[in-house]
């Protein structure tokens, strides 16, 4: 299981469980390797935004994550933050 070290845990319990909602919804194949990197996508965005003093919304969120998935050179990196935004447009 991915622990933060930067994030209280009850905020990680709360990707965790998006994520598995997500699963369920949209039948999506995400293994726990998988799941892993989208909450670290999160969790970097989250720290982002605090670290710039940009108010935590949702449009930002996932304007800082698309945002890293263009920066980002790797393809697993990529899909890791398109996955991301997608979890958090759809607010599920």
């Amino acid at each position: 299981m991915v622990k933060f070290l930067f994030l209280p845990n009850i905020y990680f319990f709360t990707l965790a469980g998006m994520v598995k909602k997500h699963q369920k919804r949209c039948r999506m194949n995400i293994n726990e390797d998988n799941a892993g990197l989208i909450l670290n996508a999160l969790g970097l965005a989250v720290v982002n935004l605090i670290a710039s003093g940009t108010p935590i919304s949702r449009d930002n969120l996932v304007e800082r994550l698309e945002r890293t998935r263009h920066e980002t050179g790797n393809v697993i990196g990529k899909g890791a933050n398109r996955d991301a935004a997608e979890l958090v447009r759809k607010g599920q």
